[in-house]
Order: C-alpha cells, then structure tokens, then sequence
C-alpha cells in the first residue's frame, strides 16, 4: 500500500485532525491548550503567556517548528507495512507520539515520519495539560534505530533513555496536593546544558513557574546524536528518536474526559532550533539522569504456598485436560543493560517488570490457558498490573486484563471457605480462549483470518505480564520482589513419554551411575491420540554438570511408538552427573508433560 494512502486511513482511524502551519505562521494554530474556566492555573497556559515564551525564543535566535501530539493506531501500522512490529504494546492502553518534522517543514501529518531525528543544541518542548484522572500517564524519549557496529547494520533497538516523567513525578501545581492530573506542564526534551538554560530563561521570562517544568534528558552519552548536522562522515550513524506518554485506566466518571484527551490532545509541540547552529566545540553534553532504586525490601514471596494451591485448584477443575505448566521468565531487559548487549526491548520502560511465559505454544480451538497468580496492585506492589496475549511474530497483543478487572478472580476456585489459603483474595486467575462459553471470568482471544482481527490458529503466541509503579519508591517494582505471573496451558489428548528405561551393556542402570566411559541407552514410548499428526520428540541434556552427546536427539513418527538413543559423555571417558529431559509435540503444538531423569558418569 501506498505510504500516503495508509497513513491517511491511519489517521482517519484514530480520529487525528489535520494541522499544517508553516513556520512563519502561528506554531499555536489547531491546538486546544488553554485550561477550562475556574481551574487554578489557567494563566499559565493563556496564550499570552505562551505567546510571551515564543517571542522570547526566537529573540535569542531559535527558529520554531510546530508539530503534534496524535495518537497512533499501532497494529494499523504494522498491517499497512508502515512499521514491522507492535512492540509488544499494550493493547487496551492508549499511546500519545511525539509527531515534529524537520527544522523549518511545515507539519503534514502524511509527510511528517513517525520518528525524529534531533541535533544535540536542540530541544522539542511540550506545553499543555496532563491527562484527565488514570491509574496511570508518563513521558519518556526512547532511541528507536541505530548503527550496530559488530553487525554492520542499522536495526531497532528502542531503549528508554532514562526513567519515565510519571503521575508520582511530573512538576504541576498540584504535585505537592497529590493531584497531578488536568493541570498546566511544561516539558522539555533536551541534550545540551546551554540550550536547556536558554530554553527555561525564555520560559521564566514567559511567566511559566520552575514548579511546572519537566525535562526529558537524551543524552549524548547514551544516544548517539548530531554526526549530520555537524558535518562529520556517516551520517546513517544518527540514532533517530521517539517520545512517547503512556496512558491507562481512566478514574470512574472520567472516561469521556480522558476520550476527549486522546483525541484532540491539550499540548503543543515545539521543535526548537538555534540559529544559527551551535558550534560544536561548545557542546555541554547533559549527563545521564540519575535512575530511581527499584525496591523495598518488602517481597510477595509469603504468597508462593498460596499460588501453588491456586495452581493446583484450577488443575483440579479440569480432569479431562493435560495441564502444562509454562515456565516464567523475564520478558525484557531493562534498556541500560540492553543498550550493553544490542538488544531490541521493544520500548522498555523502568516503570514496569516485563515477564511473560517461556517460550511459545498454539491456541487451537479446543485448548484454552489459565494465567493467575498475585495481583500485584492488592499487594501495594504496583499502581496497576495487566497481562495480554500476543502474536510472537510481531508482538501484536489481542486481549488481555488488567489488575482491576481480575480482581478477586481467584475465590471460585475455593467454594469452601475453610479450604482457602492465606490472602486469596490478593491471587487472581483468569482463561484465554477461543470460545469462552460464557465464561465471565475469560477473554477470547479471536482467530485471526487477517492481520488486523487475531491470532491464526498455527500461529504462535505468548502471555506478557506487566506491574506498573509501586507507588512508595515511584517506579516499577523489584523483579526480586514479586511473585513471577503465571500460565498454565490446557490441552485435550495431549501425547504422553512413558516406559522409559536406562541401560548399560545390556543391563539396568544402577542407583549410583554407571562408569566413566560407558553408553547408556535410553528407550521411551511416545504415545499420541487419533487425532493427532506430525508427531515428534526431543532429547536434551543440561550440560553443567559435564558435558554429552546423543546418538540422534529428536526425530519424527507418523504414529505412536518406541525410540531408542544413546548418551554418551564428552569426552568419553568424563565423569558427569547429567539431567536428562524427554519431550513430545504433535502437529497441533501439543505437549506431552516433560520427563527428566538423572544419569550418572562416575
């Protein structure tokens, strides 16, 4: 599709007005920032005021370039081939992008790329009104793409560069009552110490108070900046940039409000350019900001014999199903680790842990997951926790919840209350299926026959987890301080791993291991149901404890049956102690329960 084409159904999809102003013309033109009659601090945001800060701006030589906040349809985006991947987004919680052309181009929402690139003496300034009410708001600039140098290649990487301006810390007003929603801000994104002191002595002479400011530091030390600008060689060598504020769950009575902020956002956006360009000797790169301590010392782990007999209660509701038990594990990195290693975290934010469950698996029509586990907001440990399905190829998500929503979930599993465990009302558990049957406590996750309406049923999927801001330390909570969320898949005929038996030289493995330099054979039988096809087995080895090969470690069947393979150490004559995992799937990603076994080299 046309580029031009898809964007303009984008932006008719999301509702998005059209703005164009040339630079010469007024840069407030099509945007609703002045606050509603009788709020506190609607000076601050008159147009006077505003318009006092561009005449200061441009009297110490800054050219002004208007551009927009809009709210993007991001699995639009990756349907029309405008980008590849929806970044594991959250699909129920909307998105705010920073949307600014170049130095001196007049804004065209069909021209202007979704991402900025930004000279360090720079900076976009932003100037409205925070969001109405909501569990949660933050801004924060991410680098998108970069140069990889020992990959010889310009990819996504989309690291935060810093700690989110969130609800508990953005300047307003209202910060010292606890009220930081529908009141006037002020933030600045900036790289260089001189343009950030010409930027807030414009704003001071404005009128705007220190109080309201905020600043979005990208950092010449983190982000790689200015190369073209400032005429050095290779310019592909720019990262380029997105700014993003994050929204979600708007307060009782405030949904229309907050309906009304999406689409038509308060907040002017300013790209601010000197001139002429500062000479780049006299760069005074801004360091990197200081990041907020994860933790308090205060953990959910009282919790896991709880969890564990909420597992075992919703195992207990379905007999006739084979449960498989995904393990969790950490979803993303955080962005300073990430940025080390070359990682793509698909815009991490500090201000959440990211788990989802290991691996991958299929949702046929006939299968169905429990996720469950703490609710991490009942336990004080977050402001607000969801979890979602997503599409693995390109982290798309199709239907999820969030900690509100689930809410006592788990009590139906326990119908006596005698047999309840500690504080089950703090754990949750809730089903994702095709068909949910009427289930209240399910959500449907639809079968996809284009990109736009679900997940097909060969594709492959996942559950991400996310726990936003504990409230007393500002940020998301300690990764060692909660209970990992969890995944339980159910399946109908699962294949099965049994008989299973060792040898040596034609005799049973004994107790205590065989001897350095032997072969062992191991013999299984993978059993399948009718119906299934494509039946196949796996045979791995952990290896810290020695090192072995198998005589072949997986293999096809076309129906039930034995397999035989052996293990041997390497080298040969090694003595090890090795854990030994046998696995089965079917053509319909069925999974036979795992079997391990011990074997000894000694």
């Amino acid at each position: 599709m046309n580029r031009n084409l898809a964007l303009s159904v984008l932006f008719l999809s999301t509702g998005l007005t059209a703005f164009a102003a040339a630079p010469d013309q007024d840069p407030l033109a099509g945007h609703r920032i002045v606050l509603s009659p009788g709020e506190g601090d609607q000076p601050v945001l008159a147009g006077s005021t505003v318009r006092s800060f561009l005449s200061a701006i441009h009297a110490d030589d800054f050219q002004v370039t208007p551009g927009k906040l809009l709210k993007p349809n991001i699995l639009q985006l990756v349907c029309m081939g405008i980008t590849t991947s929806c970044n594991g987004n959250n699909n129920a919680n909307p998105y705010l992008l920073v949307h600014v052309p170049l130095p001196g181009d007049v804004y065209d929402p069909l021209a202007t790329p979704l991402n900025f690139t930004m000279r360090q003496d720079e900076a976009i300034v932003l100037i409205g009104r925070t969001p109405p009410p909501a569990a949660y708001f933050s801004f924060r600039t991410f680098s998108m793409y970069r140069y990889v140098e020992r990959e010889s290649l310009r990819r996504k990487v989309f690291p935060s560069l810093g700690d989110p301006n969130n609800m508990l810390t953005f300047n307003t007003l209202g910060k010292a009552k606890g009220d930081p929603y529908d009141k006037a801000f002020v933030l600045v994104i900036v790289s260089d110490k001189g343009t950030e002191s010409r930027v807030r002595n414009a704003l001071k002479a404005a009128g705007f108070p220190d109080a309201i400011i905020n600043r979005d530091v990208v950092s010449p030390n983190l982000a790689r900046m200015s190369s073209k600008a400032n005429g050095d060689t290779d310019p592909d060598k720019d990262d380029d940039f997105v700014g993003l504020m994050r929204l979600a769950l708007w307060d009782y009575g405030y949904e229309d409000a907050g309906a009304a902020y999406l689409a038509d956002p308060p907040v002017a956006v300013l790209r601010l350019t000197p001139t002429p360009r500062t000479e780049k000797a006299k760069y005074a790169p801004l360091p990197v900001e200081r990041l907020r301590p994860r933790g308090t010392g205060i953990t959910e782990m009282d919790l896991m014999p709880s969890v564990n007999a909420l597992r075992d209660a919703i195992v207990a509701k379905y007999p006739s199903m084979k449960a498989d038990d995904l393990r969790p594990t950490t979803w993303l990195e955080e962005s300073f680790v990430a940025q080390q290693k070359d990682l793509d975290v698909l815009g991490e934010s500090r201000d959440t842990v990211y788990l989802k469950n290991e691996g991958s698996f299929r949702l046929e029509e006939d299968d169905f997951v429990m996720v469950y586990g703490v609710n991490h907001e009942a336990t004080g440990k977050s402001t607000y926790a969801n979890f979602a399905a997503y599409n693995l190829c390109n982290a798309c998500p199709f239907g999820g919840e969030n900690s509100r929503r689930v809410a006592g979930s788990a009590l139906e599993y326990f119908p006596d209350p005698g047999t309840r465990p500690s504080r089950v009302e703090d754990l949750y558990a809730w089903k994702l299926a095709r068909k949910c049957g009427g289930d209240p406590r399910c959500t449907q996750i639809a079968v996809g026959t284009t990109c736009l309406d679900g997940i097909a049923l060969a594709a492959q999927m996942f559950v991400g987890f996310r726990a936003y801001v504990e409230p007393s330390t500002m940020i998301g909570p300690a990764f060692s301080e909660i209970v990992y969320d969890r995944v339980l898949r159910f399946t109908p005929s699962a294949p099965t791993i049994s008989d299973v038996t060792l040898t040596s030289g034609g005799t049973p493995v004994p107790r205590g291991g065989v001897a350095a330099g032997s072969s062992v054979e191991i013999k299984f039988r993978v059993t399948a149901s009718t119906d299934s096809t494509g039946l196949s087995w796996t045979a791995s080895v952990k290896n810290d404890d020695g090192c072995a090969r198998f005589s072949a470690s997986s293999g096809t069947m076309e129906k039930s049956g034995d397999v035989t393979i052996s293990l041997t150490t390497v080298p040969p004559n090694a003595i090890a102690t090795l854990s030994v995992f046998l696995n089965a799937t079917d053509g319909k990603d069925r999974r036979a329960k795992t079997y391990g076994t011990l074997v000894k080299f000694k």
